[in-house]
């Protein structure tokens, strides 16, 4: 998932299970040795603690003033690599940093070429052990997403799919252990397709050789107006495919305080999620997961241990006082139905995306709380470990994704540098589950 990071260590205690988060380094002074208090230990001992190692590796400049976005990241075979726009010369260049596992020794650059306009950085993913990126390239009067794979310390263009009309930059690339993929992203329907505006999420399979002009069948169902795609691949073959889908709330016509955004009415916003086949069709009807009387703004994937997924969906509900923050739902996702929705945090999620992590056994979720701390779940333990505990050595960063080995995950978070420096870092966590 991607969201969706990102090794392997062995000799575990019985009684935990302990990973290593990547994170951008934010608002923290390097070597500073750490308090029971800085690893989320409170007096008496903790559920879950996380404290944070000596490596870090800077990823350039820029990022303070803007000139340099970091975007998600993959594991490889022995390190990861992160998406990112930095500066090259007077220019802002798309690309990615490979880094070791271990952090040692600076990232190497994979250029991909000028970026242009408001473009995001390109999505790392790997296939058949192979490293690629996803990345949207704009022509004089359209706009290709292309994927490059990645040779030594260059990159190529492998394959591109052309989006026929929209400004969304939203997609979603989700690879399959039979070494297979998809490609998703949103577009506005056709001209004269319904009587208002609406969005469509197309699909197209990733190809297994060098392919140019390749087109999405639409998924989503006729007359939704849905964007936003994400998906994670089933354990049976195939994928499950989430997305958001809209409409318009009447109470904002009338609302001063229902406005999303500036120029935009405030919508219900849910969840929908279909199931596609190795090629990417879909297979049955597309469900609703939550309720079309909810204001979801974001959602993400985790496999669970029983072979079936979860969602975990942040929703704002009807919050309307400043601080009152949104609430994480939990949705288990089955070929036969879905298990009943439950709040996994009921109140007080702050800015950003939560971020589930991890693989069965070992999953974790993080977020930002109202105050601008990190919190974190344990997701496979008892009940008592999956309540929020801030995780002060988190603070300011965003974790993305991640990678297992056992009781293993590895985090990747994204962050500014300390110090004042015009610069982000990455810097490896480790993250404890007590007494599971």
């Amino acid at each position: 998932m991607p969201k969706r990071l990102l090794l392997t260590v062995a000799a575990w205690a019985a009684v935990c299970a302990v990973g290593l988060t990547l994170v951008i380094r934010a608002c923290s002074s390097p070597g500073r040795a750490e308090s029971a208090a800085d690893a989320g230990v409170p007096e008496g001992g903790a559920a879950v603690r996380c404290t944070r190692e000596s490596n870090a590796v800077a990823l350039g400049e820029g990022f303070a003033r803007g000139d340099a976005l970091v975007g998600e990241a993959v594991a490889t075979n022995d390190g990861y690599a992160i998406g990112l726009v930095r500066p090259v010369g007077k220019e802002r260049h798309a690309g990615m940093a490979v880094v070791k596992g271990d952090l040692s020794g600076g990232p190497t650059f994979i250029d991909l070429g000028q970026a242009t306009g408001d473009l995001p950085p390109p999505r790392p993913f790997v296939q058949r052990g192979e490293l690629f990126a996803a990345a949207y390239a704009r022509g004089t009067d359209s706009r290709n997403l292309v994927l490059s794979r990645v040779q030594g310390t260059a990159a190529a263009v492998f394959a591109e799919m052309a989006q026929e009309r929209d400004e969304s930059l939203a997609f979603d690339v989700v690879t399959s252990p039979a070494g297979r993929g998809i490609v998703a992203w949103d577009e506005d329907a056709a001209s004269g397709d319904a009587g208002v505006e609406r969005g469509v999420i197309k699909v197209a399979l990733i190809p297994q050789s060098a392919e140019k002009n390749i087109a999405g069948a639409i998924v989503s169902a006729s007359g939704a107006d849905v964007e936003r795609p994400h998906g994670i691949a089933r354990a049976g073959g195939g994928y499950w495919l989430g997305w958001i889908a809209r409409r318009r709330d009447p109470r904002g016509e009338n609302d001063p305080k229902g406005l999303e955004g500036p120029g935009e009415d405030r919508a219900y916003a849910w969840v929908e999620v279909a199931r596609l086949d190795d090629a990417g069709k879909r297979v049955g009807e597309v469900r609703r997961v939550t309720s079309d009387a909810g204001h979801v703004t974001a959602f993400d994937w985790l496999a669970a241990a029983d072979g079936n997924v979860e969602l975990f969906v942040r929703d704002d509900g009807e919050t309307t006082q400043e601080g009152e923050g949104g609430r994480i739902l939990r949705i288990g996702v089955r070929d036969d139905g879905l298990q009943p929705s439950q709040a996994l945090v009921s109140g007080g999620v702050g800015q950003g995306d939560p971020a589930p992590l991890g693989d069965p056994g070992n999953r974790w979720l993080f977020y930002t709380d109202v105050t601008e701390h990190a919190q974190a779940l344990f997701l496979d333990g008892s009940p008592a470990l999956a309540t929020p505990m801030a995780m002060p050595a988190l603070d300011g960063q965003s974790p993305l994704s991640s990678k297992s080995s056992g009781p293993v995950v590895l985090l990747l978070a994204v962050g500014a540098s300390a110090e004042g420096k015009d610069q982000a870092e990455a810097r490896l966590v480790r993250c404890e589950a007590l007494n599971r």
